[in-house]
């Protein structure tokens, strides 16, 4: 009969865990392109849905045009976190979620919805820049392709601040972690992830 593996952070090789952040973060939305008003306030509801499930709080008080235009037009891609302005910083405003929405032709003359999404943090500085397309989508799609915009930019920005850690231990060690699907090595081991819920595997031969 196969032998027991035990996991620390638990008793079963699949764990399902929710990691929850330590505190709200508030950041503003700007959003352009040449799509059309229904396809962007489609996708813009996908993207406030998806800026809030990621523990986001946005903020009420609507920007001036000077500022959504510094955002929107923002061409430094060095350091792009200066371009938010400090009267935002001032009022506890650490990120900018920048997304654009348009409509382009495929190669053979299908009309796509490219979203191009950007996101900018002041604390720590850092960014973030990710790309969905969209072709003859319903609704219900468009909305999707906006939230997976979006959890790819506030989770690749999370894992890199090393706010949520991870931990996990196994006896007997090593064993295989696999991590959401993905192989991460060895246990025992400890990393950077994002806030949320997590599967957790850890595999060994003969356990």
């Amino acid at each position: 009969p196969a032998k027991r593996v035990t996991i620390v952070v638990g008793f079963m090789a699949a764990w399902i865990f929710t990691v929850h952040p330590a505190h709200a973060e508030t950041g503003v939305l700007v959003m352009s392109g040449n799509a059309a008003e229904h396809e962007r306030t489609t996708i813009g509801s996908g993207i406030e849905n998806a800026i809030r499930s990621a523990g986001w709080t946005l903020s009420v008080k609507p920007l001036s045009k000077k500022d959504s235009d510094g955002l929107l037009k923002c061409q430094d891609s060095r350091t792009p976190w200066t371009c938010i302005p400090a009267s935002l910083t001032t009022k506890g405003v650490h990120g900018a979620f920048v997304v654009s929405v348009d409509l382009i032709q495929g190669e053979n003359g299908t009309p796509i919805i490219a979203i191009t999404g950007k996101m900018i943090m002041t604390d720590p500085p850092s960014f973030a820049v990710r790309e969905r397309y969209c072709e003859r989508c319903a609704d219900d799609k468009l909305t999707e392709a906006g939230e997976e915009v979006v959890q790819q930019l506030t989770r690749e920005l999370a894992k890199r601040s090393g706010r949520t850690v991870i931990v996990i231990k196994s006896i007997p060690s090593p064993a295989t972690l696999i991590l959401d699907g993905e192989h991460l090595g060895g246990t025992d081991a400890k990393f950077a992830t994002f806030p949320g819920k997590h599967t957790a595997m850890v595999e060994k031969p003969g356990y």
